[in-house]
């Protein structure tokens, strides 16, 4: 019996504990986020719970209840109203909220928040009126704050001229449970020079605050101390010395002055530099100089000490300065041959004299002499004939405390002119070639270029009018291609060195033809032909194609060549043999991208040179319209702008209105004019197809509505469209309200939907003046995607409110069966005691039996 007992009572313990842990319960309730104080009756309640709830309501008294509405875990409840027991006096404010759970059951909580709308006051500003005084010193700002509730913080700004110069905005005098206060700080920034206005604002914990102005004038007559005399060095031709900082709080800056004369006076014409920190570098100073240098102190209000004690530095003679050699004669660079062999140089370094050599060594130095000794004093020198070859210019600075380092110029002489090359002319149809052997430069410097000459003149002379063209000296050979046919024509070719040197044009040879007429230029036909014989330029896919070149009269030396995409180039042919056709066959791949062919041939009349390319295009074209939009309303005659592109060529572009071809084109930019009068008054489908050059294919499709213009239509002007904006900025401004109160997050579809109408808005704005009926499409496709949006809102919301109450039922069901199960627990128990009972007594009368 006991045990029994015991077996039933762990039954409904362990059902109540379950019950118990799933109980549906409010978890917290915040008030403006846990605010102390507020000065706003409109509060931001925050309710969590730990099951499903679905309905609220609020209180202000416990007494008084606004209506049961949908659960929301966060509400915006105003108490500036008499209902539910709420008043808008400042106080204490005590809110209370029921929730009712899908179980049935209902909870309530309440929580506090002081409302307080009075803002802070100040009074006793100080200081009152103008201050005369140091600036050093600073200045003592300071003001009494009251408040009803407790001041929150204090922030200060120091205006200067319109310029904020001394800002703390948060934290300068905070006091969480004061009523009233003295809030001080030093300004060590005002410059006691001018009137100026302090402003402040005092905020309370509620978030009220007011603000105050004052204006004070300063004054200072105090001028910073006499700095110390200032001590450095001199290094070179640059001073550089420093003084003891002053300590004045107001100080601004320090005056440098300098004199070369001792025992001098501060004043504009010693006046120096004006410097923030207490130290100077003095650059760019005469050599072997004494410069006097004192200081003086200047504070914010402009008042300046009396100048220092002075000190004196004496400058250096720059040895470190190396001369800069300049050749004055010609344009000839250092290291670069020359032709001229009589040079002149200029070199100039100040305070110095010279000592300098020419000579074919390039470690050989200048000797060391003694300024003003045995030194050069010109700094312009000039060499005449100096030989052909390398020769070393170099030249150092003396100076009376040392030598400066060696410059050097180094000087390639070539004088001498380059032999006469020897030509022999050579006529290819109406092409001249000229060739010659290589010539070897005497000079030294080697030979540059070779210059063709042509005239019309037997006995011309070479000019920059006969300079025909040139070619480097690794050429011996040059193909007049220009020549007209009927006329001859006289060529020189002249070597020139690097020197600048050219061979004799007196001795030169000249060399002359005349150009036959009536000279037909051979020429190549290239066709390509696939697999199905068809002649083209571009693939699609992998296919076998054969390649045909047949030349209009015979050639020699014939090349041709292959390169697939980024390999390296393949040699097909190399025929020395007359040619008059070549044909090949090839393989192709899927893979490829491209295949570029060239042919070289030659022939006496031209030389032949092509290059082919075969492309494999697997792109689409793309296309769209340009001038019409999705569901655009068009009106009698419009014109049609199509743009289609593809990374080769777009082969042609069709229009189609409703399956039926009303336009075709071969060019990219397409433009038609068509008059949907004769369509009727009927909705229909525009399709443009691009096709490219292997026929891939790529179409776009807008539906349109056709309105005739026989029918009386209403005049469309700006003030119609900018209202039908206006109607969507309308449903815009709904949405948006209706997204804000209801606290509704939007899933990824809706959001999407909302970001193309607002789009859509800004869209018809930018149209305005230029195109009003595809503004008016736009405004009515945004209100169209508002409406739906609104329409989908309430859908959830519907659909929310089901499944709210479905929960609540299958809870209630849920309890039911669960009581159920415990009390059939108990009955099994009952029966298990009676058949237990039952057994006992038949064993008790088979123990008496047995008895």
């Amino acid at each position: 019996m006991k045990e029994t007992t015991k077996q039933i009572f762990l039954i409904a313990f362990f059902f109540t504990i379950i019950l118990f842990v799933n109980a549906d319960t409010i978890t917290s309730f915040r008030i403006n986020n846990g605010a102390e104080y507020t000065n706003d009756t409109n509060l931001l309640l925050s309710i969590s719970v730990n099951e499903d709830a679905y309905q609220m309501r609020f209180s202000c008294n416990n007494s008084d209840w606004s209506n049961f509405e949908t659960f929301s875990e966060t509400k915006y409840f105003d108490i500036n109203t008499i209902n539910y027991g709420c008043n808008p006096n400042e106080g204490l404010k005590t809110i209370y909220v029921d929730v009712n759970f899908v179980d049935g059951s209902r909870h309530s909580i309440d929580n506090n928040i002081i409302l307080d709308k009075t803002p802070p006051t100040a009074e006793n500003f100080s200081p009152i009126e103008s201050v005369n005084g140091d600036g050093a010193e600073g200045q003592l700002i300071s003001t009494d704050f009251f408040d009803n509730n407790g001041i929150d913080n204090v922030a200060i700004s120091l205006i200067r001229d319109g310029t904020t110069v001394y800002d703390f905005d948060t934290n300068i005098c905070l006091i969480n449970s004061e009523t009233n206060v003295n809030c001080s700080f030093i300004d060590y920034g005002v410059d006691r020079g001018g009137n100026y206005s302090y402003e402040f604002i005092i905020t309370d914990l509620a978030g009220n605050d007011n603000y105050y102005e004052n204006n004070f004038s300063f004054t200072d007559s105090i001028a910073p101390q006499k700095p110390e005399i200032p001590t450095g060095t001199a290094i070179g031709t640059t001073i550089n010395f420093s003084w003891e900082a002053n300590t004045e709080n107001d100080l601004n800056n320090y005056a440098v002055y300098r004199s070369t004369q001792d025992s001098f006076d501060c004043n504009t014409e010693t006046f120096l530099a004006f410097v923030q920190t207490n130290n100077i570098s003095n650059t760019g100073l005469d050599e072997n100089t004494t410069y006097y240098y004192k200081i003086s102190a200047l504070d914010l209000t402009g008042n300046q000490s009396t100048c220092s004690d002075q000190n004196y530095f004496t400058t250096l003679y720059d040895s470190n300065i190396v001369p800069v050699i300049t050749r004055t004669d010609i344009s000839c660079d250092s290291n670069y041959w020359c032709y001229d062999k009589n040079p002149t140089f200029s070199f100039e370094v100040e305070n110095a004299e010279y000592s300098w050599i020419i000579t074919t060594s390039a470690t050989t130095n200048p000797s060391n002499c003694t300024f003003g000794v045995d030194c050069n004093t010109s700094s312009t020198v000039s060499f005449n004939n100096i030989s052909n070859g390398t020769s070393y210019f170099k030249v150092k600075a003396v100076k009376p405390n040392g030598s400066s380092s060696v410059s050097t110029h180094i000087l390639k002489i070539d004088s001498t002119s380059p032999p006469q090359p020897n030509p022999t002319i050579e006529l290819f149809g109406k092409n001249v070639l000229l060739t010659w052997q290589k010539v070897t430069d005497s000079g030294g410097s080697g030979i540059y270029r070779y210059y063709i000459h042509r005239s019309q003149n037997a006995s011309f002379s070479s000019t920059t009018s006969t300079k025909l063209d040139y070619v480097n000296d690794e050429n011996t050979s040059f193909k007049d291609i220009t020549p007209i046919e009927g006329q001859t024509y006289y060529y020189k070719v002249l070597a020139q060195d690097v020197a600048g040197n050219y061979s004799s044009d007196y001795n030169a040879p000249i060399l002359s033809i005349t150009i036959p007429t009536d000279l037909e230029e051979v020429v190549a036909n290239i066709i390509i032909k696939n697999s199905f014989g068809i002649e083209t330029k571009y693939f699609n896919k992998a296919d076998d194609f054969n390649i045909t070149i047949i030349f209009s009269k015979e050639v020699d030396d014939f090349y041709f060549y292959k390169k697939i995409d980024d390999e390296n180039t393949e040699t097909i042919i190399q025929e020395k043999n007359d040619i008059n056709s070549y044909t090949h066959s090839f393989i192709t791949s899927a893979n490829y991208k491209k295949i570029v062919f060239n042919i070289n041939a030659k022939h006496p009349i031209n030389d032949i040179n092509e290059e082919i390319i075969l492309n494999f295009d697997n792109t689409r074209p793309t296309i769209d319209f340009q001038n019409i939009i999705d569901e655009e309303t068009i009106i009698g005659t419009k014109k049609i702008n199509i743009k289609a592109e593809d990374n080769f060529e777009v082969a042609k572009v069709e229009l189609f209105l409703n399956g039926i071809k009303i336009g075709n084109a071969i060019k990219e930019d397409s433009q038609w004019v068509y008059d949907f009068n004769s369509i009727g008054k009927i909705s229909g489908e525009l399709k443009a197809i691009a096709t490219d050059g292997v026929d891939l294919t790529e179409e776009k499709k807008i539906n349109i509505k056709l309105v005739q213009t026989e029918e009386p239509t209403e005049e469309l002007t700006i003030e119609k469209v900018v209202e039908k904006i206006n109607e969507a900025i309308q449903k815009q401004i709904e949405l948006e309200q209706k997204i804000s109160t209801e606290q509704i997050i939007l899933n990824e579809e809706l959001q999407k939907l909302k970001e193309e109408a607002d789009n859509l808005i800004i869209e018809s704005e930018n149209l305005l003046e230029i195109n009003l009926e595809v503004a008016l499409q736009k405004t009515i496709q945004a209100i169209e995607k508002y409406a739906l949006i609104i329409e989908k809102i309430e859908e959830n919301k519907t659909e929310t409110m089901f499944f709210n109450t479905a929960f609540l039922v299958l809870g209630i069901v849920a309890i039911i069966v669960a009581i159920i199960l415990s009390l059939s627990l108990i009955m099994k128990t009952k029966k298990f005691k009676k058949m237990f009972n039952k057994h006992n007594m038949i064993i008790d009368e088979d123990t008496k039996t047995k008895k």
